[in-house]
Parts: C-alpha cells; structure tokens; sequence
C-alpha cells in the first residue's frame, strides 16, 4: 500500500500504486510522457465504470500539483475501501453507494454517478475528520461557538464518559462545528459527507437498543498546531484515551469526537476557538462509498 505525503504545496506517494477507477481518464494524459507509466484500456464486463484504465506506477517518490495529488488520494482511499471489503469477506453482505437527496436525507446512489461526483468511502472502524482547513474570522464565528459550547456544556459530561444521543442532535453538534471551518480547497470539505455517514451509520445499526444514535465525547483545551513541523496539516485532534474508551462501545454505532481547540495564532490559527469534529464507524458497518452530488474543480 502506497503512502503518502506533501512539500510545498505538492503531494507525493511512495512505492507501487495501482488504480481502476474511471475518474483517472481525465488527468492520465498529465501522465504519458512517462516512461515508468503502463496505461492499458480494458473493456471490463461492469459497464457502470466502462470505459475505465489501468494504471501501474512504479516510483521511489512521485510529485504532483496538490490537485492532482487529491485526485489520487480519493482514488486510493475508493480503491482500498473495496479492496478491504473483498479480502475481509464483508463484500458478502454488499458494498453501499449513497448520496444526500434535495432535503439532506441519505438515500441511494446508482453506482453510475461515481463517475461524475467526488467520493468518500466510509470504512468500518475507522476514523473520519476533516483536514486541511482553518477557522472562519473571529467576528463571524463567535456567535456559533458560543452557541456549541453552551448545547455541549448543557449535557454536563466529559470526555470521561461516552453520552448516549440521538443522531439528529448529533448532526445538528456536527454542521454547528463544520459552520466555523474553512476550506481552501472545495474537495477538501467533507461535511456533507460526514453528515451523511454519521446518519447512515446510526439509522442502519442492526442493534434496535442503539439504532438511531450515536455515542458523543468531548474534551476540552486542546493546543494543537494547525501544522505539524514537516509542514504537513494536523488530523490527530483525538488520543489514545479516547481510543480505550470508545473501543468497547463502537461495535453497532458510530461515535462522534468533538475536540475544544484554543485556535491561537502563534499555533497557526486564527484566534478563534474551535471544535475539531471525528468521527469513529462502528466495526460492524458495511462498507460504503459516498458520492457528493458534483466533482469539486481544481
């Protein structure tokens, strides 16, 4: 499995990667001046991603415009998503494509619109946060700050223990805390896509004590850097201590993780306090690909 990492504003990957995924046809050509670049067009018997191209990259480091650099990453998160479903023999019980309707409900997706939407595979397990962004302006955020701490400071708990509550509130805490985050890069906002995972994941437990709601935890002063010191945006706001508590629970729901951030300028922020979101699946959750409704543009 390829890994992967950025410089100056570039994103690079390391050792051998290969992609099926029709979204690569439109920048492969960025590609064929390489001599280490096998392209081979197959007619695959999925007509939903014909025509589609093979791509095989043998490299020691690779370096691309940051657009392109996402591109991959989405390709390969899409691509180990099925992979993982296929050799862990949870591809039996099928592999979920989804989208958000006109009114933010998650309904179904024909797998057909892959090919013209951006996706996000949702993995059991795992953790789902947004990176790559900073806060809105201190005069336009305080008002919603101010009113996601008061909704979390009116549950009186901590991180020290897990409370148990309805996806809606849930999803109403999570938009609160995306509404004060700012994204350079319009493919780099995953809000409606966790906003959809986190209702899909509840709403669809096979628990009936736990469907329909989502294990929430906070905590409190966290100093975390906007970038880490090779230069590399922070996505570690959660510790191992919340890892050993949520462990035992995430089986059937998901958990949502909200990190109170300083914001502080001399950390790279913008002196406006936030809530850092995370989003852990339930290990019980099938394997699902999210399709936004359009591709974000470079």
């Amino acid at each position: 499995m390829p890994t992967t990492g950025s410089r100056d504003g570039l994103g690079g990957c390391r050792g051998r990667l290969h992609f099926a995924y029709p979204q690569i046809a439109s920048w492969a050509a960025f590609f064929r001046r390489s001599a280490a670049l096998t392209c081979a067009l197959r007619d695959l018997s999925c007509s939903w991603i014909e025509p589609i191209i093979i791509v095989t990259l043998t490299v020691t480091r690779f370096y691309a415009p940051q657009h392109v650099y996402q591109i991959m990453r989405k390709i390969h998160e899409f691509d180990a998503a099925l992979r993982e479903a296929f050799e862990s023999g949870a591809h039996d019980r099928g592999v979920y494509f989804i989208q958000s309707d006109a009114e933010n409900r998650v309904i179904p997706c024909s797998p057909n619109k892959l090919m013209f939407s951006d996706v996000v595979s949702i993995r059991p397990g795992r953790r789902m946060l947004p990176t790559r962004f900073k806060t809105v302006a201190k005069s336009v955020g305080r008002r919603k700050l101010l009113a996601l701490d008061g909704q979390i400071e009116a549950m009186e708990k901590s991180a020290e223990v897990p409370v148990l509550i309805p996806v809606e509130k849930a999803m109403a805490l999570l938009e609160l805390a995306y509404s004060n985050l700012e994204f350079d890069d319009p493919g780099d906002n995953s809000r409606k896509a966790h906003l959809a995972a986190l209702e899909h994941l509840s709403r669809s437990s096979k628990n009936p004590q736990l469907q329909n709601h989502v294990w929430l935890v906070t905590a409190r002063d966290r100093q975390l850097p906007r970038l880490r010191a090779e230069g590399r945006p922070s996505d570690n706001p959660d510790t191992k201590q919340q890892a050993d508590i949520l462990r035992p629970k995430v089986n059937d729901i998901p958990a949502l993780m909200l990190f109170r951030q300083e914001g502080e300028a001399e950390k790279g922020w913008r002196d406006l306090p936030f809530w850092w979101p995370v989003i852990l699946t339930p290990r019980s959750a099938v394997t699902s690909i999210f399709a936004n409704d359009e591709p974000s543009t470079a």
